[in-house]
C-alpha cells in the first residue's frame, strides 16, 4: 500500500518537473524572438554608398566579392547579391555583393568550343564574361559550342575584351528542330530574365518599356509584366526570341506581392 509521504513527495517531484519544463519553454520561446531574421534589402541598381547607408540602418554587413562589366546598366551599381533579397538573416550578418565595375577590366576570351552550352556558360563567367545570344545551326552535335563570336564575328582564344562583355555562341541544332518549354519571366528584372533564358536554349527578343519608365534608373529596376510567347505555351524551336514588356508601375505585374516589391524598392 503506498503511504501518503510517498504521494506527497512525488506530488513535489512531479511539480517541479512540470516549472522546470515551464521555464525552458518560456526561455526557448523569448530566444526565438530575439533570433528572428530581419530580411535582406534588395541592394540591385544602389550605389556603393547608398548600400553601405542601408545596410547600417539594417545592422548587416557587406562585401563586394565580384565584379562585372554591363553596358546597359549604370557603373559602379550592385549588380547581384547572395542572399537575395527578402532572405531572413541574423543581424550583422554579411551580404555578399557584386557590382558593375566603373572602369571594364580586360579578360582574355577562353575557347568555349566543343563544350556544352551550360560549361561554355560556367566558363565564360569565371573569366567575367556573359553569354550573349544562342544562335542554331544545323550539327549533329545538339546543344555544343561549335562557334564564338562578338558581333557576328569569330572571336579566338586569347583576345582581350572589357570584362562583362556578350559573347554569341554558334550551337549545333541536331537532327531535328526539338523544341523546349517557355519559362516565366513575368516579375524578373531584364538581366534575371535574360539569364533565365540562355538557360533554357532561348534568346530575348524585342525589349519593351512602358511609358512608366522615364530614365535609366527606372529602366534598371523595370520588372517583366508581360511576355510572348506566354509562359506554358506550346513548346518552341531553341535560339526562338521571347519577347519581353517592362514597367516600374507594380500593379500592372500579374500576381506581384505589391506590398513585398515596394519595400524592397523603398529600401
Amino acid at each position: 500500500m503506498i503511504s501518503k509521504l510517498f504521494l506527497k513527495n512525488l506530488l513535489k517531484v512531479l511539480g517541479i518537473f512540470l516549472a522546470i519544463i515551464l521555464v525552458i519553454f518560456t526561455w526557448l520561446r523569448i530566444y526565438t524572438r530575439h533570433s528572428q531574421g530581419v530580411p535582406v534589402p534588395d541592394y540591385f541598381g544602389m550605389s556603393v554608398e547608398q548600400v553601405e547607408k542601408v545596410t547600417k540602418d539594417k545592422k548587416l554587413r557587406f562585401a563586394v566579392v565580384d565584379s562585372v562589366y554591363v553596358t546597359s546598366a549604370k557603373k559602379g551599381t550592385i549588380l547581384d547579391q547572395s542572399p537575395p533579397p527578402g532572405f531572413k538573416v541574423k543581424k550583422n550578418r554579411t551580404i555578399f555583393l557584386t557590382m558593375n565595375a566603373i572602369n571594364p577590366e580586360k579578360v582574355m576570351v577562353p575557347n568555349v568550343a566543343g563544350t556544352s552550352l551550360r560549361e561554355a556558360k560556367a566558363v565564360l563567367e569565371m573569366r567575367g564574361l556573359i553569354v550573349g545570344r544562342i544562335l542554331y545551326i544545323p550539327d549533329i552535335a545538339m546543344n555544343y559550342v561549335l562557334r564564338q563570336q562578338i558581333k557576328g564575328k569569330e572571336v579566338p582564344e586569347g583576345t582581350l575584351v572589357p570584362k562583362g562583355s556578350k559573347i554569341d555562341l554558334v550551337l549545333g541544332r541536331g537532327q531535328s528542330n526539338q523544341q523546349v518549354e517557355v519559362p516565366s519571366l513575368v516579375g524578373m528584372r531584364l538581366y534575371e530574365a535574360e539569364q533565365k533564358l540562355i538557360n533554357a536554349y532561348l534568346n530575348p527578343g524585342a525589349i519593351i518599356y512602358d511609358n512608366s519608365v522615364l530614365t535609366s534608373a527606372d529602366s534598371l529596376g523595370a520588372r517583366i509584366f508581360k511576355q510572348r510567347p506566354d509562359y506554358n505555351s506550346s513548346g518552341i524551336t531553341m535560339g526562338s526570341p521571347i519577347d519581353i514588356w517592362l514597367t516600374i508601375a507594380v500593379s500592372k505585374i500579374p500576381g506581384a506581392d505589391t506590398t513585398a516589391i515596394n519595400n524592397a524598392e523603398n529600401q
